[in-house]
């Protein structure tokens, strides 16, 4: 899943971006849970709330598909991560993935305690 931060991004417009993929394709059901989730751990650090975007949810579904088609864990399956963001209008993106947990919070609280995770967590929007 990637997630909209709201924010002024470089465009001066309210579209700063942060990014996260969940490969996880059963908790994708879940975007709106997850980005609540987010976004209350970003308010608690002072930081921009985030919601769902469809173009940037589909290409983290075909990021999360070519994972697992492949079996390989990798941030550049499908293309790197610049690459597979050409052409979307956004100032920053982050992109989180995992793998061995069994529920969205085991995830997030991975992700939490893993200073790049969580780096890509408290990104601030680009002023």
């Amino acid at each position: 899943m990637l997630l909209h931060s709201r924010g002024r991004g470089e465009t001066g417009n309210e579209d700063g971006i942060v990014g996260a993929v969940v490969a996880i394709t059963s908790t994708l059901a879940h975007a709106e849970d997850m980005a609540e989730m987010i976004s209350r751990y970003r308010h608690a650090h002072g930081l921009s709330t985030v919601k769902t975007d469809p173009q940037l949810t589909a290409i983290a579904e075909r990021q999360a598909k070519a994972m697992a088609a492949s079996g390989i864990m990798d941030h550049s399956v499908a293309g790197s991560f610049t690459a597979r963001m050409s052409g979307v209008r956004t100032s920053m993106a982050a992109e989180n993935i995992a793998a061995g947990t069994k529920t969205w919070a085991e995830t997030f609280r991975m992700w939490q305690t893993s200073p790049g995770h969580n780096a890509n967590l408290l990104r601030a929007p680009t002023r």
